[in-house]
């Protein structure tokens, strides 16, 4: 029996996509201004952590064999990307190190750190896991907690595979939950003000580079003048992002066209990646600007265009 999408949620997929995308584009052009910093911190503060839940919340064990083939799906795409991308850095002189090759730059990290994740739950009994969630749950935040000290960065997903891993096991233990039901108890008005004034205050006292946001590099990278501040900081931005997370959760719209597009995540996930370095040679060359509002519209375009081409492209297997 095919298992009916929700349509909230794929909306909210397709809001999350777009986010990614662009964060992504938004960092060419923070590497010549800092007028958009306060939109790319926002959106780090968010929109990673809420995509690790959403996907843990859609990983459920329904059939094992077809769990295990799509796990395997989830590793050939990372390798055949991870490994496409390597090969252009090394080629154009972006990377010169070979052993570089097991570190997950860029946005490949996820990918991977989805196949560890679902690895994790096609092994663990999901029985147990139910009975013994709270201890989980306590257990993957601590862990996320002290990884940090862990001398390996980068390095086959490791920090982000295991700083995430709350989001993405509150996400899988809420698969039953009503969370539609759940979030409305949140006034609207409550979650605009709180998304509103988390934008406040990171005009006012954070408009600058926040490395730690990525979740993805170790306590020592700062150097060890900076351990206690960053020990401190990854909690904070944990609550922050679970907080913000739930808040916009509660005020994104349904919208059936959308949902839709948010259907080929995926596909814009994987695709932009390539599109990107084509607008950075576009950039560099001179040919487009380099400007908040042309960030904005190259993100928008992107977006749609690979949304298109996925469901055009699905269109053509289906017939």
């Amino acid at each position: 029996m095919k298992h009916k999408r929700d349509l909230y949620w794929d909306s909210l997929k397709f809001y999350l996509i777009f986010l990614v995308v662009l964060g992504h584009f938004l960092e060419l052009h923070l590497l010549q201004h800092s007028d958009g910093r306060v939109l790319y911190n926002m959106i780090y503060l968010f929109h990673m952590p809420l995509f690790v839940f959403i996907s843990g919340r859609f990983s459920v064990v329904r059939d094992r064999s077809k769990y295990l083939k799509g796990i395997w799906r989830l590793a050939k795409l990372f390798l055949l990307f991870h490994g496409f991308q390597f090969l252009i850095f090394w080629l154009t002189g972006l990377e010169s190190n070979i052993l570089h090759i097991f570190s997950t730059t860029f946005a490949m990290w996820y990918l991977l750190s989805l196949v560890w994740w679902r690895i994790m739950l096609y092994y663990i009994p999901e029985k147990w896991m139910m009975e013994h969630r709270g201890h989980l749950l306590s257990a993957s935040v601590f862990i996320a907690l002290v990884v940090g000290l862990v001398p390996l960065s980068k390095q086959l997903a490791f920090q982000a595979t295991w700083s995430y891993l709350p989001f993405f096991l509150l996400g899988y233990f809420s698969k039953d939950v009503d969370m539609k039901a759940m979030l409305h108890r949140i006034p609207y008005w409550v979650a605009m003000t709180v998304i509103v004034g988390s934008s406040v205050v990171v005009y006012l006292w954070f408009n600058k580079p926040l490395h730690d946001l990525y979740f993805n590099t170790t306590y020592w990278a700062s150097g060890v003048w900076h351990l206690k501040e960053r020990i401190l900081t990854r909690p904070v931005l944990m609550v922050v992002a679970t907080i913000l997370g739930c808040c916009v959760m509660r005020v994104s719209p349904t919208v059936k066209w959308l949902a839709k597009f948010g259907q080929a995540t995926l596909y814009i996930y994987l695709g932009h990646i390539f599109v990107r370095l084509l607008v950075i040679k576009l950039i560099n060359e001179g040919y487009i600007p380099n400007r908040l509002y042309s960030i904005i519209l190259y993100a928008i375009i992107v977006t749609f265009a690979l949304t298109w081409l996925s469901l055009w492209q699905n269109h053509r297997q289906s017939h």
